[in-house]
């Protein structure tokens, strides 16, 4: 079975949230060495600048919009540290819509890999999917 580190350019579509446990500028760290876009859109905000100086924009595919807050979330566990409820300002998943997955159609099939956040609207991912298909990926 194959995991991420076997696939060397990864395209995420979904919007590159940052975990409380991981500062801002390590969070691109995370990604290792390949070579990964993040197809999104993240606010004209603090937090929205803050990502998408993180990501030095994401390879060229992340977008800020004054139209919509960057996404955030919280999530409240208990002592085992099982999810007991999520908090989340998800409204900019809609920004996400099938004109920028259009845009952006290229890097989806040069990815050698392409991670869906299930948070997007049902028509884009349904885009998503059908360009993923006729790219083979994955191959």
């Amino acid at each position: 079975m194959k995991t991420l580190n076997d696939f060397p350019d990864i395209a995420y579509l979904a919007f590159p949230l940052i975990p409380l446990t991981v500062e801002r500028n390590d969070f691109s760290s995370m990604l290792g060495e390949r070579d990964t876009r993040f197809i999104s859109v993240v606010g004209n905000d603090e937090l929205g600048g803050a990502i998408f100086q993180s990501l030095k924009g994401g390879g060229g595919t992340l977008e800020r919009s004054s139209n919509v807050s960057t996404a955030r979330c919280t999530v409240v566990v208990d002592a085992k540290g099982e999810c007991r409820f999520v908090v989340g300002e998800m409204d900019a998943f809609r920004a996400i819509d099938t004109d920028l997955i259009r845009k952006y159609q290229r890097q989806l099939e040069e990815a050698s890999i392409i991670v869906i956040d299930a948070n997007l609207p049902a028509d884009s991912m349904a885009l998503t999917l059908e360009i993923a298909s006729h790219a083979k990926i994955p191959g």
